[in-house]
Formats: structure tokens, C-alpha cells, sequence
């Protein structure tokens, strides 16, 4: 696991890159005609994929295309860490869903840690997800930046961004010089 592995730090530019070619690959999916809803996005399923550290999606076990007219209530999908609160209840989602992974995948890329406590059973991690509770966003993750990854975790899916969205206010963001992941072992609480 490229992030959490000591021997492999990431810094500014890099992480903004890593961030832009996850959002990049997400915003193509849902581009497709019919899109296609990822549900299972998490740093887990990112490949490094050449030798510059290009970043590729994988692991499509649980993709679907989404039609105008399928029902979209979908079964419980995903790791729970990374699934967005609508389908840990069992309510009916889009591909809102795989922003909020994607909101999950980019703090993961800003702190180079788990986004819960390792100790967090995952029944923890559903019950206070599914409450509207998030990851801790440290403070000295840039406001733009953590505006995003927020944003990202909106409780009502209409209100996060598209892929496309993130991907633009991304490559708009220059305040990623913050990060300087070298296994700092930061504090992860709840917010």
C-alpha cells in the first residue's frame, strides 16, 4: 500500500498529481454513455500504473452501468471505510456515491493514513458514517483542499460535485505543498 509504506513518502506536487489522476479516472467512468458507477473506489483499488506514477482505478468486480431508467436501489456494496452513508443504509444512490470515495481517496492522498481508526470496527464506521459523522480533516490540510474533500461528504448526494467538478477545482487548487507524508502517525478522530 503505496501511501501508508514508509519507504515511499509523498509530497506536494505528487499528491496533487495522485489526486488529479484518481479524479480524472472517476470523472471518465461517469462520462461513459451509460456511465458507470464504480462502488468499491478506495486507495486499495488505485493502481500505480508506469513509471512517472501515473494512478489507474481497478478492481471493476462491483461496477454497473447506470441507466436513466434503472432502479436505483442497489445492494450494499463497497468497503465500508470508503462507502458513501446512502448505500450503507440501504437507501437508493447514484453516482454521487462514488464522490464521496472519492472525497474519502483524497484525504487518504492529503495524510497519508487511514481515514478511520485502525481499531474502528467497520460496524462503527457504518453506524457513524450513516449519522453524518466524517473523517478528521487535520488542520494542516490546506482550506481549499479540505473544502473539497468536504464537499465531497455532503449527507445530501445532490449537493456533492460531479467528477468532473472535483477534477477542475483540483487542477484550479495549487495548496497541496502541504502535504509531506512520511509516516507521520497522525491522530485520526472523527469530526
Amino acid at each position: 500500500d503505496y501511501l501508508h509504506d514508509p519507504r515511499t513518502p509523498v509530497r506536494g506536487n505528487q499528491a496533487q498529481s495522485m489526486a488529479a489522476d484518481v479524479a480524472r479516472g472517476v470523472a471518465y467512468l461517469h462520462s461513459l454513455s451509460p456511465p458507470v458507477m464504480h462502488r468499491d473506489l478506495k486507495s486499495l483499488n488505485i493502481l500505480i500504473a508506469d513509471a512517472s506514477g501515473t494512478l489507474k482505478l481497478c478492481d471493476f468486480g462491483e461496477s454497473v452501468n447506470v441507466t436513466s431508467t434503472a432502479d436505483r436501489t442497489m445492494t450494499l456494496v463497497g468497503t465500508a471505510m470508503w462507502t458513501a452513508p446512502e448505500v450503507l443504509s440501504g437507501s437508493s444512490y447514484d453516482l454521487s456515491a462514488d464522490i464521496y470515495s472519492l472525497g474519502v481517496v483524497l484525504l487518504e492522498i492529503a495524510t497519508c493514513e487511514d481515514p478511520f481508526p485502525a481499531n474502528m470496527y467497520p460496524a462503527m464506521v457504518i453506524a457513524s458514517v450513516v449519522q453524518g459523522k466524517r473523517p478528521f480533516v487535520p488542520s494542516f490540510v490546506d482550506a481549499g483542499v479540505k473544502r473539497l474533500i468536504t464537499s465531497c461528504w455532503e449527507q445530501d448526494p445532490g449537493l456533492r460535485p460531479s467528477a468532473s467538478a472535483v477534477l477542475d477545482t483540483l487542477s484550479n487548487t495549487g495548496g497541496w505543498d502541504f502535504v509531506e507524508c512520511i509516516q507521520s502517525n497522525l491522530p485520526i478522530c472523527m469530526d
